[in-house]
């Protein structure tokens, strides 16, 4: 899942992206600028927006190995390191 979608998901379940950004503890404009790639967006607010969005395990390991890179490594090696996180 990429960024923009998991602000959106967070967005859904929070009601509003001023409601995600005092659950995460910045400022409004801070999300925009995560959310169109103007900043990186730090990991640990990526989890807390997993979190908020409330993904499930198998959709937070995904996000995990996107993250990581993991994502562009073998299918077989994918799978297992998926599994790990899960």
């Amino acid at each position: 899942m990429n960024l923009a979608r998991l602000f959106d998901r967070a967005k859904r379940h929070s009601g509003s992206d001023g409601l995600t950004a005092k659950i995460l503890g910045v400022a409004p404009n801070r999300v925009s600028e995560w959310r169109n790639g103007h900043r990186p967006c730090p990991a640990e607010v990526q989890d807390k927006l997993c979190v908020i969005a409330r993904l499930s395990d198998n959709e937070i390991a995904r996000h995990v190995v996107q993250r990581s890179g993991l994502g562009r490594r073998p299918i077989a090696l994918r799978a297992r390191l998926i599994e790990e996180f899960a």
